[in-house]
């Protein structure tokens, strides 16, 4: 049994260059590769794991459609930075053009979420006077518009507790799901991004 869909066009030229006798030509069906939004916290513990992170993904395009990555410092402040301009923190996109991106989009924040509190709950005003909401909120509003969320954190969850002096560890699992940067957790949070 042929699989795929029927390709009308081809069919109707197969009928007519083989005298009317018909014969149905078949299409593979294409199956759509979800694009997705990596987003690194840089500056701190993330750092010694960005690279394999980076190198897994860029092997995994065969996989994906799209993949973007993004850098941050401890919380999104409105701003992130993409890796593609080859800079590091010198040109930024604000986060409503990420905001923009297909909803079905699969965002990764990869990222410790260990910070000082104020970095996470205060809102932001950079040296030229421009206003940016908090860390929690861009989160949150980052959660909110795409379907498929997940936080990959190379400190363990069994760690937490030591690590989470400031709560912003168990502030950001409120908003994200989040797994440990090991296998198994890697494993389960591609299987929650694949869910519809």
């Amino acid at each position: 049994m042929p699989t795929g869909k029927l390709d009308a066009h081809a069919t109707v030229k197969s009928i007519a260059e083989h005298a009317g006798i018909p014969e149905l030509v078949w299409r593979e069906e294409t199956e759509k590769k979800p694009k997705v939004v990596l987003m690194f916290d840089v500056g701190g513990s993330t750092d010694e794991f960005r690279p394999i992170m980076e190198k897994l993904f860029a092997a995994a395009k065969d996989y994906l459609d799209d993949v973007e990555v993004y850098y941050f410092h401890n919380a999104i402040y409105g701003d992130v930075w993409p890796q593609k301009d080859g800079n590091y923190g010198t040109h930024f996109v604000p986060l409503q053009e990420i905001l923009k991106k297909e909803q079905d989009s699969r965002v990764i924040v990869v990222g410790d979420a260990w910070m000082a509190e104020n970095e996470l709950f205060d809102d932001y005003t950079d040296e030229n006077g421009r206003h940016f909401p908090s860390g929690i909120d861009s989160f949150e509003q980052l959660r909110r518009t795409f379907d498929h969320v997940v936080w990959i954190n190379p400190i363990r969850e069994a760690d937490h507790d030591e690590w989470d002096n400031s709560g912003t560890i168990a502030e950001i699992k409120k908003v994200f799901p989040m797994h440990d940067m090991t296998f198994r957790g890697l494993e389960n949070a591609v299987r929650e991004l694949m869910e519809e």
